[in-house]
């Protein structure tokens, strides 16, 4: 009698979802690291000290500046049209991490407060920038 090998689909489905897994778990983790880094080095070095970004994050620093509308929620506006972009050119998986990156940098530069590091011109341009990669 002839025993059935195992289908190799099913062979392979639990190691797949462990690297899913895996995967969703390390891009959490490395955004929630680029969120603070770029929330430490907007508000700790260049919003402190009257630096404009460019991109998307300077066209909302200029409207907040003419308007009372919030930064965190013109950064949010701002950026909708180039996540639509995203979604229909690079695809869903792609639109949803930016939408929690952009989400949660609001949210960051909203509620948590960063020092003043320092009020030199060459050290807030070069160390905001290090900080803050701009998109």
């Amino acid at each position: 009698m002839k025993k059935d090998k195992p289908d190799f689909d099913t062979a392979k489905e639990p190691n797949t979802l462990l690297i899913t897994a895996k995967r969703y778990i390390k891009d959490f983790i490395l955004i929630t690291i680029g969120i603070f880094s770029a929330s430490f080095g907007f508000k700790g070095f260049l919003l402190t000290n009257h630096f404009i970004d460019g991109g998307a994050t300077g066209i909302s620093l200029l409207i907040s500046a003419l308007t009372d509308i919030p930064l965190y929620m013109l950064i949010i506006g701002v950026n909708i049209p180039f996540i639509l972009l995203g979604y229909k050119i690079m695809g869903s998986q792609f639109a949803i991490k930016t939408a929690l990156a952009i989400s949660g940098l609001s949210l960051c530069l909203a509620t948590v407060s960063f020092p003043n590091v320092t009020n030199d011109n060459l050290l807030v341009a070069l160390f905001g920038g290090f900080f803050w990669v701009p998109e």
